[in-house]
């Protein structure tokens, strides 16, 4: 597997310790793109590269980008499809971000998180797959969602028609009498 790893300057301390760290894990290839001075340059051009290899079905690569909150960089990552950024603060976040969503792009805060937590949120991240620890009827649902996802329409038109017609978590009755 490769991680792509980038950050910007606040996130630097936090990126130099992690790249170490993965280093030191076998059949991970660490990239390291080092440090932008942009966060939205760093996130949009390495967020870019995952979505191209999950587009075509890869999932063997993925990234850790790291801003000062985590935030930045997690919002910028998640605007390209099939691109699932997930801001993590515990390794239960981040093994449920794996598990759960099929995260393959890690955000972390450098000026938040201490590095050794830091290394846990990786470790969890990196050796989580999908559908891990699930019963399988949720790792199906799991399975079914990763496909309908990216399917799903973000354009103005269906803001357009959300907006019209309000989902509801319930199915709608009619008031008695119509």
């Amino acid at each position: 597997m490769r991680i792509i790893c980038a950050c910007d300057p606040y996130g630097s301390a936090l990126h130099t310790k992690l790249v170490q760290h993965l280093g030191s894990k076998p059949g991970v290839e660490v990239d390291n793109r080092g440090r932008f001075s942009k966060y939205y340059v760093a996130a949009h051009g390495v967020a870019g590269e995952v979505e191209a290899a999950a587009a075509a079905g890869r999932s063997d690569l993925r990234a850790l980008l790291i801003c000062g909150s985590g935030q930045g960089m997690s919002i910028i990552a998640n605007k390209w499809p099939h691109v699932y950024a997930a801001l993590c603060t515990t390794p239960e976040a981040a093994a449920g971000g794996r598990s759960v969503n099929g995260a393959n792009v890690l955000c972390l805060g450098g000026q938040v998180t201490a590095a050794d937590d830091a290394c846990r949120i990786l470790d969890a991240w990196l050796y989580t797959e999908l559908g891990e620890g699930w019963a399988p009827e949720i790792q199906e649902f799991i399975s079914c969602s990763m496909q309908e996802i990216p399917a799903l329409a973000f354009t103005p038109a269906a803001a357009a028609a959300a907006t019209a017609a309000p989902l509801r978590g319930a199915v709608q009755q009619p008031a008695a009498g119509q």
